[in-house]
């Protein structure tokens, strides 16, 4: 079963949180039953578009778009 998941914070800890979701889905290939869709960064501030993109995933724009992304 994959869950879509949105990362609030692009900085430091917000892609610390990214590589702990892509370890949890390298783990899925053999023993978890969720694996992560990661569908990018909120952030108020402005992140480092180039690190994120490096991720393979965008930044979305601030946290009050949360509410406008699909379920």
């Amino acid at each position: 079963m994959d869950e879509r998941l949105v990362i609030i914070g692009a900085g430091g800890f917000g892609r610390e949180v990214f590589d702990v979701v892509e370890a949890i889905n390298f783990e899925y290939e053999t023993k978890s039953a969720v694996r992560f869709e990661v569908l990018g960064f909120l952030d108020d501030g402005k992140p480092d578009e180039a690190r994120i993109s490096a991720y393979g995933v965008r930044h979305l724009g601030p946290v009050s778009h949360l509410e406008e992304l699909p379920p």
